[in-house]
């Protein structure tokens, strides 16, 4: 019996989204997320956004995922322990 583990897991990580940046992000217009890097985010972390409305200090029911390509991090201009994280749409063929 052969038996493969795979060395490499993918994350998955629930973030916060606002309001006004939930459709961009979604639709891909936005494929970009400025974080606060607190997570140690990597390129193949799979991010389910939850839409939260800060007015209402509550989450509504809209959420999607996507999957992290690229984290931009100690670039001149960017805050320390911040990141711009790429993304992309999930595979819809079963993988991620």
């Amino acid at each position: 019996m052969n038996l493969t583990i795979s060395s490499k897991l993918t994350r998955y990580l629930f973030l916060k989204i606002w309001p006004e940046f939930y459709e961009p992000v979604k639709s891909g217009v936005k494929p970009f997320d400025l974080r606060l890097n607190d997570r140690n985010y990597k390129p193949g972390d799979v991010v389910q956004f939850e839409e939260y409305c800060p007015k209402m200090k509550c989450y509504t029911d809209r959420r999607f995922m996507k999957k992290v390509t690229y984290v931009l991090e100690n670039w001149p201009g960017l805050e320390e322990n911040f990141c711009i994280l790429g993304l992309r749409d999930i595979d819809r063929g079963g993988g991620v």
